[in-house]
């Protein structure tokens, strides 16, 4: 428990700008903690390290960082001791798909339609989450027809839950959709 309440402040630094801090923490606790906890929660904090360095633009870390979390992921059914924590081969191709986005990687598009494939209709704000980041996708393809339902929907899904930075996200990718259509 203690390994994840550490990480999830790495997310309020990242929200800070001070990525080089969140990294170095996610990175301590991986190390300090890699041997007591769970392979979900191991895979919980590769994921989250990969995300710090798609922020960071690190490709190179960002994806050894996705390959361990995908080698990590158990099979089989949640973990009832981490009811906190909800990761499968969907949500993990979610995960992957929001980070590669951000380095125009042509297979986040099929990643994130696996991922929306495996959510949609159960968790509104990972949905919302998915359907910006295809609509980037596509739209980075050149697709911006193929990118506008997906960030209609993210809007909807967005305003539903109330969060305000995927709102400000998805108007800024909104915007770049008309753009490209004009």
């Amino acid at each position: 428990m203690l390994a994840y309440v550490s990480a999830e402040q790495t997310y309020v630094l990242m929200e800070l700008g001070r990525l080089a801090e969140a990294t170095e923490l996610l990175q301590y606790i991986h190390a300090t903690h890699r041997d007591r906890i769970p392979h979900l929660l191991q895979t919980w904090l590769s994921a989250a390290e990969a995300e710090a360095a798609a922020i960071l633009g690190d490709e190179t870390t960002c994806r050894a960082a996705l390959d361990q979390a995908a080698a990590l992921l158990p099979d089989g059914d949640a973990d009832v001791s981490m009811p906190y924590l909800s990761l499968d081969a969907h949500h993990l191709a979610r995960w992957r798909g929001n980070c590669l986005v951000r380095f125009g990687d042509p297979g986040t598009v099929e990643d994130l339609r696996s991922a929306l494939a495996g959510i949609a209709g159960t968790y509104n704000r990972a949905e919302s989450g998915v359907r910006c980041d295809l609509g980037h996708a596509l739209l980075a393809r050149g697709e911006p027809d193929a990118a506008q339902p997906h960030i209609q929907r993210a809007q909807q899904l967005a305003t539903m839950t109330g969060s305000r930075r995927q709102r400000k996200r998805i108007e800024e990718l909104a915007r770049a959709v008309k753009r490209s259509l004009r």
